[in-house]
This record gives C-alpha cells, structure tokens and sequence, in this order.
C-alpha cells in the first residue's frame, strides 16, 4: 500500500518520504496513524479501520486495550435517552 492511498495530508506524507518511507512498512504503524486521525477527529471510525486495514469490531477492540474512547456518550445524550424512556413507559405503560 501507497502511502497516497491513505488519504493522510500533503504536510504527512511529505514527512515520511523525506524519511524514506514509500510505503508504510507495519500493521503497527497504520494503526497507530489511524487511531491518531481519529482521536483528532480528522476521521470517521470507519475510515480508521480501513486505514489500519481491520474489520471495524477488530479497530474498536484495539482503541478498548489502548484505552481510547471510540464513541461519545454525553451526558445531553443520557438526559435524552432518559427523557425518552420516560415518554415510552408514561405514553405506553407495561401490560401486567
């Protein structure tokens, strides 16, 4: 795999060729690069593990073991999953 096909900015891939590198020489290199783009918010989660060239669950896992959130859960969003919640049980109560 090219370099190019990375998708990574000009500024990047300018770095690496001056280093010599061509291509990117190791699995542990490409996840690191795209676990980097992604806590920068510069990618999707997707598009993460396709850099890294993993299946999606398999980039989760690795962001798990390195202690990397890969989803944000806010509080506004527990207020609004609460706030749902409490419409389905008033609007549709349980049948005992």
């Amino acid at each position: 795999m090219s370099i190019e096909n990375l998708a990574l900015s000009n500024d990047v891939i300018e770095l690496l060729e001056d280093l010599g590198q061509t291509k990117v020489p190791d699995k542990n290199i490409k996840v690191a690069i795209a676990a980097a783009l992604f806590t920068s918010r510069s990618i999707s989660l997707g598009r993460a593990a396709e850099i890294a060239e993993v299946a999606l669950a398999d980039f989760i896992s690795i962001l798990n073991h390195k202690n990397i959130p890969w989803n944000e859960y806010t509080e506004y969003d527990l207020n609004l999953d609460k706030a749902f919640m409490n419409d389905i049980v008033i609007k549709e109560p349980l049948n005992e």
